[in-house]
C-alpha cells in the first residue's frame, strides 16, 4: 500500500511540472502581445509626429519663402535688387507673374492672411513704376524688373531740384538786371516828364501872352468903336468905313477867339495826350516788364490806333452778374462765335468812338443763344475808378462773323512776358479766333523755315519777338540768326509793298484782349 503511493507520488511531480510550463507560456505570451501592442502604438504615435512636424516645416518654409518674396519683389521696387545671378532675378520675375495673375500656392502668398494688403500694395506701386512680368514668346518674361523704381525716381527728383536752383538762381539774376533796367527807365522817364512839364510850362506862358494881347487888341477895338460911335453924327459920309470898320472887328473878333479856342483846345489835348501815354505805360510795364523796344511799339503802334479810332462795330456788353466777374455780350451762335475768343473792352468816347486806352480784357465761356453769351472777365485797369459797366464797346480787330481773317507773324512770341517761344500757342490761340495763318516762321529744323507767305488775303502782319528775347538755343548761332531776320525783314517788306498793316505782337495782343493765364506753361521749341 506504501509502495503505491510512492508511485502516485512521482506521476503528481510530472503534472505540476506541466502545469508550471503552461502557466509561464501563457504568462510569457499575454506579455509578448501587451509589449508587442504598446510597441506598434508607439511607433504610430512617433509617425503622426514626423508628418506633424514635416507639415510644420513645410509651413515654415512657405511663410519664409513668401516674405522672401515680399522682401525681394521690394527691393525691386526701391531700386536696391538682391545681390546675385541673373537666374535668381528671372525666378523672381516668374513668381512675380504667377502672383499677379493669383498666387497658386502658399509661396505666393496662397491662403496667407497678408495676401490682400500685399496684393493692394504691388498694385498700387505698379500704378507709378509698371513692371509686365508677363512671358515672352520665349516663355521669358518680359521685364525682369520694374521700368522704373524709387532710386531712379529719386535720382530725377534731385535733378529737378537742382535745375530749379539754377532757373531760380537765373530768375534772380534776372530780376537784379530788371530792377537797374527799371531804375534807369525811372530816370528816364522822370526826365521826359520834366521835359514835357517844361514844354506845357511854355505853352502856358504863350496862351496866357495870347489872352493878354486878345484883351488889348479887344480894348483897342472897342475903343475905334467908341470913336467911330462918335463921328457918326458928325460925319454921315464916313457910315460905309464904319459898317466896314465893324465888319473888320467882327473877323478881327472871330480869329482871336478861335486863336484862344485852339491854344485852349491845344493844352487839352496835350494833357490828354500825357496821361494816354502814362496810362498806356503803365499798363505796359505792369504787364510786360521793362522790354523799352516793346514799349516803343505799344505805344505808337499808329496803325493800330486807326483801327480802334475807325472802330464801326456796336459789339458790346448788355448785362454784368452782382460779382462783376462776368458779363454777357451781345453776340452768341448766329454770329458764329465760339468759347475762347477773347475781346477788350473800351468805354464809348466822344462822337462814339471808342476810347483809345482799354477798360480790361474779357474770354468767351459760354454761347447761351443766337446773339447772347456769357463772358468771364479776365482783366480789368482801374475796377475801383474806371469799372466795366453796361453798354462799354467789345474791341478785336481779327474776330470777324462775316469773313474769316488772316495774319502772317513775323517772328517768335513770347505770350507770357517770360523769356519764353510760344509760338505754337499763339498759333491756336489764333485758330480758336477764327484766324488763318498765312506765314510764319519755323525754327526748329537746323536752318530756319518760312512756312506760307503774305498773299492778297493777308490782313495783318504781327512783329514777332526775336531769337534772343526767347532764348532761343540758336540765338548765338550767326549763320541761322541772319538767315532768321532776312526772313523777317522779307515779310516786313513784302507786307508793305502790298499794303498789309503792320502792327506790334504786344499791340496786337491787347487789342483782342489776350490775358497771359498766372501760371504759364513753357513750349517746346
Amino acid at each position: 500500500m506504501a509502495k503505491k503511493r510512492g508511485g502516485g507520488g512521482g506521476g503528481g511531480g510530472s503534472n505540476m511540472a506541466l502545469i508550471l510550463f503552461l502557466v509561464l507560456f501563457i504568462l510569457s505570451t499575454v506579455v509578448l502581445g501587451v509589449t508587442t501592442y504598446m510597441g506598434y502604438d508607439a511607433l504610430e504615435e512617433a509617425r503622426k509626429k514626423a508628418a506633424d512636424a514635416e507639415a510644420s516645416k513645410k509651413k515654415v518654409d512657405s511663410l519664409a519663402n513668401w516674405y522672401r518674396f515680399q522682401a525681394n519683389t521690394y527691393r525691386e521696387f526701391m531700386g536696391q535688387p538682391p545681390v546675385g545671378k541673373d537666374e535668381d532675378r528671372l525666378l523672381l520675375a516668374q513668381i512675380f507673374s504667377r502672383f499677379d495673375k493669383g498666387p497658386s500656392s502658399p509661396d505666393e502668398g496662397k491662403d496667407q492672411k497678408d495676401e490682400p494688403e500685399v496684393r493692394a500694395l504691388v498694385k498700387k506701386l505698379k500704378e507709378t513704376m509698371p513692371w509686365d512680368p508677363a512671358p515672352d514668346a520665349q516663355g521669358k518674361p518680359k521685364d525682369l524688373a520694374p521700368v522704373t523704381n524709387y532710386e531712379r525716381r529719386l535720382q530725377e527728383k534731385e535733378r529737378q531740384i537742382q535745375s530749379l536752383i539754377a532757373r531760380a538762381k537765373k530768375a534772380e539774376d534776372l530780376v537784379t538786371a530788371k530792377e537797374k533796367e527799371i531804375v534807369k527807365l525811372n530816370g528816364d522817364l522822370k526826365a521826359a516828364q520834366d521835359d514835357f512839364d517844361a514844354g506845357l510850362a511854355k505853352e502856358k506862358e504863350k496862351t496866357i501872352a495870347l489872352g493878354e494881347q486878345y484883351k488889348k487888341d479887344l480894348q483897342g477895338i472897342r475903343d475905334d468903336l467908341t470913336k467911330a460911335n462918335e463921328d457918326k453924327n458928325k460925319e454921315k459920309v464916313k457910315a460905309d468905313e464904319l459898317a466896314k470898320a465893324n465888319r473888320s472887328i467882327g473877323v478881327i473878333l472871330n480869329k482871336e477867339r478861335a486863336k484862344v479856342t485852339q491854344a485852349t483846345k491845344s493844352e487839352k489835348e496835350v494833357r490828354e495826350e500825357r496821361d494816354r501815354v502814362r496810362d498806356e505805360l503803365k499798363v505796359y510795364q505792369e504787364k510786360h516788364g521793362t522790354d523799352t523796344q516793346a514799349l516803343s511799339a505799344a505805344v505808337m503802334d499808329e496803325k493800330a490806333n486807326e483801327l480802334l479810332k475807325n472802330w464801326k462795330k456796336n459789339w458790346q456788353i448788355v448785362m454784368l452778374d452782382r460779382t462783376g466777374k462776368s458779363v454777357y455780350i451781345d453776340l452768341g451762335s448766329a454770329d458764329g462765335l465760339k468759347p475762347q475768343v477773347t475781346f477788350s473792352v473800351h468805354a464809348r468816347g466822344s462822337g462814339g468812338k471808342l476810347s483809345m486806352t482799354p477798360k480790361g480784357t474779357v474770354e468767351v465761356k459760354r454761347i447761351i443763344g443766337p446773339h447772347l453769351a456769357l463772358a468771364q472777365v479776365t482783366s480789368t485797369r482801374d475796377a475801383r475808378s474806371d469799372p466795366i459797366l453796361k453798354g462799354d464797346r467789345l474791341f478785336n480787330p481779327t474776330w470777324d462773323p462775316s469773313r474769316r481773317k488772316h495774319v502772317a507773324i513775323a517772328g517768335l512770341v513770347d505770350m507770357g512776358g517770360e523769356g519764353l517761344d510760344s509760338s505754337e500757342d499763339f498759333r491756336r490761340l489764333l485758330a480758336r479766333q477764327n484766324v488763318a495763318v498765312d506765314a510764319y516762321i519755323d525754327t526748329k529744323a537746323k536752318t530756319p523755315q518760312l512756312k506760307g507767305g503774305i498773299t492778297t488775303k493777308t490782313d495783318y502782319l504781327v512783329l514777332g519777338d526775336s531769337l534772343e528775347a526767347v532764348k532761343h538755343d540758336k540765338a548765338r548761332d550767326n549763320d541761322f540768326v541772319k538767315d532768321y531776320n532776312k526772313m523777317v525783314n522779307d515779310l516786313k517788306e513784302k507786307a508793305r509793298s502790298s499794303g498789309v498793316v503792320i502792327i506790334s505782337l504786344r499791340r496786337y495782343l491787347d487789342m483782342i484782349g489776350y490775358q497771359p493765364p498766372r501760371v504759364t506753361s513753357t513750349s517746346s521749341r
